[in-house]
């Protein structure tokens, strides 16, 4: 789903939660992208009594939402080889394989421990990888992000 469904996709979530849990969304914190913003939201916001609230630049969730940037951009690469089947086909395995792949990789912040071993305290199964029938990832400008080009 596009950015411009994202109200819907609140909505849908806002129901479940105040079903699911009895208790009122008052918070809707983002990153301050365009998405959350404009009239339609605001009288959203208002009718439901949600304060929204942005978070800082370079902040957890700028982080977060960069490693969701490689995770896509290497699944997006995984599934790009699979040329006779719909582009879409095969994106959840592709991401969830590169997901996998991110997590025993050496991370810099971790002083070069993997993810997985600073969660589990072992190293990771490096035997069990294998490839997903890409020989490189290519990295796309932001800009052409998207894009089958």
């Amino acid at each position: 789903q596009g950015k411009g469904a994202s109200l819907d996709v609140l909505q849908r979530n806002r129901r479940r939660w105040v079903r699911v849990t009895g208790e009122k969304m008052e918070v809707l914190r983002t990153d301050g992208g365009g998405e959350y913003q404009g009239r339609r939201w605001q009288r959203y916001y208002d009718r439901h009594g949600i304060t929204h609230s942005k978070t800082a630049p370079d902040s957890s969730a700028g982080a977060a939402e960069s490693y969701i940037g490689k995770i896509q951009d290497k699944g997006r690469a995984n599934s790009n080889q699979a040329v006779a089947l719909p582009r879409d086909f095969f994106r959840d395995d592709a991401e969830a394989h590169a997901a996998n792949a991110i997590d025993q990789m050496p991370c810099r912040r971790l002083d070069g421990m993997s993810m997985y071993e600073n969660r589990t305290g072992r190293k990771p199964p490096l035997h069990k990888m294998h490839g997903f029938g890409c020989c490189a990832v290519a990295r796309k400008n932001k800009r052409r992000r998207g894009t089958n080009r």
